[in-house]
């Protein structure tokens, strides 16, 4: 629900440029931790990293909700909440991504990844919905708060778990230990020219839409709840998406993940016109379904590919490389549309991606990718 109710909590009050700024400022510590996130997760228990991460979100996310319903917090006050939030992610993805492998065979790890991401997707389709909702009755700090007991619920969730989790025991230092991620990381063109391109996608197509796109939903369909149906028809889509993968495997599944990509550009282009919301509502789900498949095609291929004990490490390599530009994307953008315009920015957008996408999948090492043959799936 956050994602829905601050956007409007600093809507209500400031606009475009302020909301980037915010949301950068979830990016940043981010991007700057994840790579110590990823060598603490490959050194310590994971089990004990996700639940420190769901513990200092819990705290961040239930206090700026209190501080909204009671008082108005400042511009500052929003960024550092944020920041709050994006370091407890920092830790807590690439603990996940490494457990992934250990608690699943080969032939279970596109199973497990499309139910993950088919658990979250239930969240991310259910909550904008109910954010909206209580934002039209009440106030967007209540759903902030609610939000903030759900990573409560998470951590006594993952602490009830009796099973030996999975560690990785060695006594190298944290910095040897993240130079050895990278030559992993390097070693594999297929990977790094991915996160490259995965990086220029979040600023053309994530910074406009995350931006922009509220900024529109503001000004000409109605507001919060509009955009919450918006979120939750993607959140359906990914539903779908999820069921789907847990069938379906691809021979080339970069270069299916990669095309997927490009499904995000019609959701941008009917916003950019000002289209209707029974448009823009099946674009949204079509994009929840793109957004689904790539994230399991690209994490199993990932898990694959990469050795057990060094996966947390690439796997933040990974996400530092793919959230890079992200928050610069974020803050630029507002400022970008009030100079150009907004349609002229989510143009540029969708002939940027187009660009990207096709190089890449006309790279060797990316469309050749396959798969290597399966295990059974064990008893």
């Amino acid at each position: 629900m956050t994602p829905v109710a601050l956007t409007f909590a600093v809507l209500s009050r400031w606009g475009a440029s302020e909301l980037g700024v915010v949301l950068a400022a979830e990016t940043v510590p981010l991007i700057c931790l994840l790579l110590v996130g990823g060598a603490v997760s490959d050194r310590l228990s994971r089990q004990t990293v996700m639940i420190a991460s769901d513990a200092l979100r819990a705290v961040s996310q239930c206090a700026l909700g209190a501080w909204i319903i009671l008082g108005s917090p400042s511009l500052i006050a929003f960024m550092v909440f944020s920041c709050i939030l994006g370091i407890g992610q920092a830790f807590f993805s690439p603990a996940l991504s490494g457990l992934v492998k250990e608690l699943l065979s080969p032939a279970e790890i596109q199973q497990g990844n499309a139910l993950n991401g088919l658990a979250s997707s239930v969240g991310v389709a259910v909550g904008p919905a109910l954010a909206g909702v209580i934002i039209a009755f009440s106030n967007p700090g209540v759903a902030i708060a609610v939000d903030g007991a759900t990573y409560i619920a998470s951590a006594l969730l993952l602490l009830s778990i009796r099973i030996r989790w999975p560690r990785i025991h060695t006594d190298e230092g944290m910095m040897r230990l993240m130079k050895d991620g990278w030559a992993e990381f390097t070693s594999r063109t297929w990977l790094w020219v991915s996160i490259v391109g995965f990086s220029l996608i979040n600023v053309f197509i994530f910074a406009p839409f995350l931006v922009l796109g509220p900024t529109l939903a503001d000004a000409y369909l109605g507001g919060a709840r509009s955009w919450g149906f918006i979120a939750s028809a993607e959140g359906i889509g990914s539903i779908a998406g999820g069921l789907a993968m847990m069938r379906k495997d691809f021979r080339r599944p970069l270069f299916v993940a990669l095309l997927c990509a490009l499904v995000w550009t019609i959701p941008l282009a009917l916003l950019a016109v000002e289209a209707p919301l029974s448009l823009l509502l099946p674009s949204a789900l079509l994009s929840g379904i793109s957004l689904s498949v790539l994230s399991v095609l690209w994490s199993t291929t990932v898990q694959r590919e990469v050795p057990a004990e060094c996966l947390s490490r690439v796997s933040s390599y990974d996400w530092f490389g793919s959230l890079a530009l992200l928050p610069i994307g974020m803050a630029v953008i507002g400022p970008l549309s009030t100079t150009i315009g907004i349609v002229t920015t989510m143009v540029a957008s969708i002939v940027a991606i187009v660009i990207v996408v096709l190089v890449m999948i006309s790279l060797p090492s990316i469309w050749r990718l396959k798969p290597e043959p399966r295990a059974s799936v064990r008893d």
